[in-house]
């Protein structure tokens, strides 16, 4: 059993907030996707603290934060980041974003540039409209409430996190444990459906939502890391091209035999490739 870091808490406003710290350095901020928390950067956080001060944190409605929110739009996204970070004392740092949580980082890129080192962006979303099936179906009544009430039993988290990974295997059963324990919290489920069905429509990911960030895109200045699974089964990897063709100071990694979170299913190599490129000019 891997031994996870200490459950810290701050206040961010008046939203009650889970973080893990670890390590001495230049401050990188991890930033999770839609459904997940703190655990999904359960095999990054110490190896990367080797080479910065690492912070991992729940957004808010996620994982042990609170879930006192209307939404979580980009516009509170973005705030909530910097708001986190000032509450920490942080003023500038990296930021690691996976998923929904890349199209936040993305958000913060574009408001906050001059709070931002770099920026590395995992199988991130906001990049165009496909989207994986099961993710879509969220979006349909009731078939969503049935697929949020089984993301709360095991045998369903367990199909649910294999699902988005190119080898099941990788997926432990304490890893499942874990991730069911905060999914039958108090809130969870609604706030799931909430933040799916605002990103997510039955085509795919609500661009509406991301085309305003997106026409900011090319400002970003900051150095960018792009990595993304070849066999993603969630946004496919032509985001990834989309993402490096539009980013002028980026560079792309594509992990063979990997989907659509590398940090779980390659952590070794995405950890090489992060501590790398925040160690590099």
């Amino acid at each position: 059993m891997m031994e996870k870091p200490e459950d810290r808490y701050v206040k961010v406003g008046k939203i009650n907030t889970r973080y893990w710290v670890l390590g001495q350095g230049s401050p990188l901020l991890l930033i999770h996707g839609l459904g997940a928390s703190c655990e999904h950067w359960r095999y990054n956080v110490r190896a990367l603290s080797q080479g910065c001060r690492v912070y991992a944190f729940d957004l808010p409605g996620f994982g042990r934060s609170d879930r006192t929110i209307e939404d979580l739009s980009l516009q509170f996204a973005g705030e909530f980041v910097a708001a986190f970070l000032d509450a920490l004392g942080v003023d500038r740092a990296s930021l690691v974003g996976n998923s929904l949580g890349g199209a936040l980082s993305l958000q913060f890129a574009v408001h906050y540039p001059h709070r931002l080192e770099k920026l590395v962006l995992v199988s991130s979303g906001g990049w165009g409209r496909e989207l994986g099936l099961s993710f879509r179906l969220l979006r349909i009544p009731l078939w969503g409430e049935f697929m949020a009430w089984a993301w709360g039993a095991r045998p369903g988290m367990r199909r649910t996190l294999r699902s988005i990974v190119y080898d099941p295997q990788v997926i432990t059963d304490e890893f499942v444990d874990q991730m069911v324990e905060l999914a039958r919290l108090p809130g969870a489920k609604e706030r799931l459906l909430s933040v799916a069905r605002t990103g997510i429509d039955l085509r795919g990911q609500n661009m509406k939502l991301f085309e305003p960030l997106l026409c900011r895109v090319p400002e970003i200045e900051a150095p960018t890391l792009i990595i993304w699974g070849a066999q993603d089964p969630i946004i496919p990897v032509t985001h990834a091209h989309v993402a490096h063709q539009m980013m002028k100071n980026s560079q792309l990694h594509i992990l063979d035999r990997c989907g659509h979170v590398p940090q779980i299913e390659k952590p070794e190599e995405f950890n090489k490739l992060v501590l790398d490129f925040l160690g590099s000019n």
